[in-house]
């Protein structure tokens, strides 16, 4: 039985969200789930110490070393659920306004769909999943967060850590800051939709207005990245003039094409 600990008594957290920390987890997505099933709502917050079988996107591991990050968020999206796609976005943008406001000798970049770069290094991935219990559904925000340690992944960006970039937080102020900032966007995106959180995020987009490549599944689709639309689709303009959307992917910069890539 996992064993919870209480590291995180002192935390200012928005009205009515909860911290459980624990020292080990097989996946903190895992554990959030069996909390919506036992009734918890928006604001409950899932951390571990360690991780056992963290995963990123389509599966891919993730490094869960002691001392980074590793938290899930219980989103309620009963009333926007055909629009919780988008909360990819918010949760990327809320991470990049933390990190940016930590250090004025870095620059965040935002890769689409979910992953923060730090000095065009990665820095965090983000996993998100759906649960429904009784009449409400659920968006679980799982996000790790390379605090202290660089994860021994081969991928298309190097890994950092804030700690490598001269960044020096604990986890508990993190998840101060980190809270704090997610609490806020996500009632402007309930509030007032998708529009802010687009603008901004788009401000911070690696490769808007570039040459990129779409990998997925071996095949590959080349053009220019021009936006994002309202469902978060990556909109693709194509040498012909076309554009086009996708819904997923691994995106890399230029003309090139890798499958060594572990988010």
């Amino acid at each position: 039985m996992p064993c919870l600990h209480r590291d995180f008594d002192k935390v200012n957290l928005p009205i009515n969200w909860q911290i459980f920390a624990y020292d080990e987890l097989a996946s903190t997505n895992v554990t959030a789930h069996e909390f919506v099933n036992k009734g918890f709502d928006e604001g409950t917050i899932i951390i571990a110490d360690k991780q056992t079988a963290g995963k990123g996107r389509e599966s891919r591991k993730w490094e869960s070393p002691k001392g980074n990050l590793f938290v899930s968020f219980l989103i309620d999206v009963t009333t926007k659920y055909r629009d919780c796609g988008q909360l990819s976005f918010v949760v990327s943008l809320a991470l990049s306004n933390v990190i940016s406001s930590l250090s004025k000798d870095i620059f965040i970049k935002l890769k689409w769909p979910n992953d923060v770069l730090l000095n065009d290094k990665k820095v965090s991935g983000i996993l998100l999943e759906t649960q429904s219990y009784k009449d409400k559904n659920f968006v679980i925000a799982g996000v790790g967060v390379n605090l202290t340690h660089i994860p021994e992944i081969k991928a298309l960006y190097f890994p950092t850590s804030l700690k490598d970039e001269n960044i020096d937080i604990s986890r508990e102020e993190f998840i101060e800051k980190f809270a704090n900032e997610l609490s806020e966007l996500i009632k402007e995106w309930k509030n007032n939709g998708f529009g802010f959180i687009k603008e901004e995020w788009l401000k911070k987009a690696k490769g808007i207005k570039q040459n990129i490549t779409i990998n997925l599944f071996g095949n590959s689709k080349q053009g220019v990245f021009v936006g994002v639309d309202e469902n978060g689709s990556l909109i693709l303009e194509q040498q012909e003039g076309q554009t086009i959307k996708i819904t997923a992917g691994d995106v890399f910069f230029g003309n090139k094409e890798s499958n060594n890539n572990n988010e």
